[in-house]
């Protein structure tokens, strides 16, 4: 059986994968952290801004789920400015 904490850790990698890829999603990941650079749960508030509330990452994974962690999404939205300035 796997732990919640693992399968918090599969999923959440998961979603960093798609948003490394370097597509569209990413794209626009970027250009709403340079619009908007919201101080707190930059995440969650892309998500919603892009209304992908109920899609799924292409492993199946969804976007806003309870079981991912968030801590690590946020400060991978915050590396994305780092990166590109």
């Amino acid at each position: 059986m796997v732990s919640k904490k693992d399968l918090t850790k599969r999923r959440t990698e998961s979603i960093l994968r798609t948003l490394k890829k370097g597509g569209k999603l990413r794209a626009k990941a970027l250009a709403f952290m340079d619009e908007a650079h919201p101080n707190a749960e930059p995440y969650a508030r892309f998500i919603l801004d892009q209304e992908l509330i109920y899609d799924r990452d292409p492993e199946g994974t969804k976007y806003l789920d309870s079981l991912l962690d968030y801590s690590r999404l946020n400060e991978y939205m915050y590396h994305l400015l780092d990166d590109e300035h």
